[in-house]
């Protein structure tokens, strides 16, 4: 006789994260990347995370899910999905860039990524490693970095369609 059982909720989401974390280390490694940073890796899964409001009782006085932007206090960055990312293909249009060891203070990186009308809709996503800030900043961040985006017309896009740069946490 088969058993089985079904277990959901957030006690099944940090197994379910470590696997498909360790699938896009993988992913990585067989393209070239020896060593994938962590924040390599946590870019891949916030990139491809599908936003799940307003949840599963609509949108009415039950809802339980925000609406957007994300992240927020109920779903974080949304339910894991590699389809959406690195499992969706062998597209030419899925772009990572790895920069090590890191900016310096002041330091930018510029990256040119064309675009194409299969490209719908464009996600880009930052992630670092920060490492904890001291007893006297609060923990504040160490490293504060701000992501824009300029369009080919010359306009400046912020992250979640914030009217400026800062952070979103």
């Amino acid at each position: 006789a088969k058993y089985y059982v079904f277990s959901g909720e957030t006690s099944m989401s940090a197994p379910l994260v470590t696997g498909v974390a360790a699938l896009v280390r993988e992913y990585y490694v067989r393209r070239g990347l020896a060593n994938p940073s962590a924040a390599l890796v946590k870019a891949t899964l916030v990139n491809g995370a599908k936003d799940i409001s307003p949840g599963q009782y609509g949108t009415g006085q039950y809802r339980e899910i925000p609406a957007p932007p994300r992240p927020n206090n109920v779903e974080g960055w949304g339910r894991v999905d590699l389809s959406s990312t690195v499992f969706s293909g062998d597209s030419p249009e899925f772009y990572y860039f790895e920069v090590s060891p890191g900016l310096s203070t002041g330091g930018v990186h510029n990256y040119s990524v064309p675009v194409s009308y299969s490209l719908s809709p464009l996600s880009v996503t930052l992630c670092w490693t920060d490492h904890p800030g001291s007893t006297p900043a609060a923990g504040a961040l160490v490293n504060d970095l701000d992501l824009t985006m300029t369009g080919p017309g010359g306009t400046v896009y912020y992250p979640n369609n914030a009217l400026v740069a800062g952070p979103l946490y």
